[in-house]
């Protein structure tokens, strides 16, 4: 379903108790005890791109950027 006209690539999404219509945003920031948190990527999707689809694209753009983690967590959507 388009939901706009103006917007023909923005679409629902349903996260548990939230609805939306629009994109999603698929952060990567540090975490390390002993560091700054740092947002090191950020990837924009469609809302029906799920989040297990983005893993090689996170990993490859971090690896690029010789910024790939040692120990990667996510949530799995």
């Amino acid at each position: 379903m388009i939901p706009s006209p103006y917007d023909t690539d923005a679409r629902r999404s349903v996260k548990r108790d939230t609805v939306w219509t629009g994109y999603k945003a698929h952060l990567t920031e540090t975490c390390d005890n002993d560091t700054l948190h740092l947002v090191t990527n950020v990837e924009t999707t469609t809302a029906a791109t799920h989040d297990m689809n983005m893993t090689e694209v996170i990993h490859e753009n971090l690896e690029d950027k010789q910024l790939l983690p040692s120990e990667h967590f996510m949530d799995s959507g």
